[in-house]
């Protein structure tokens, strides 16, 4: 009975499409960085005791810095 009277706002059809156009970019760049993530945590966790055990040190990739971009 408390339910029976909200009243519930609906778009029409036009806006709800643009707000889903809208919306869908942002969860593909959301989606997109969590791809980056993932492979960024995988790199890590693969180089990180690498780098501690001195298995690889960074001296061995003198140009690694001006081979990659800015973030």
């Amino acid at each position: 009975d408390t339910f029976k009277n909200i009243k519930v706002p609906f778009c029409n059809e036009e806006l709800t499409n643009s707000y889903s156009l809208l919306v869908k970019n942002y969860f593909s760049k959301i989606l997109n960085n969590n791809y980056q993530n993932i492979a960024l945590t995988n790199l890590r966790d693969t180089l990180l005791p690498k780098l501690i055990s001195g298995e690889l040190s960074l001296e061995d990739l003198p140009n690694l810095a001006k081979q990659t971009e800015p973030a």
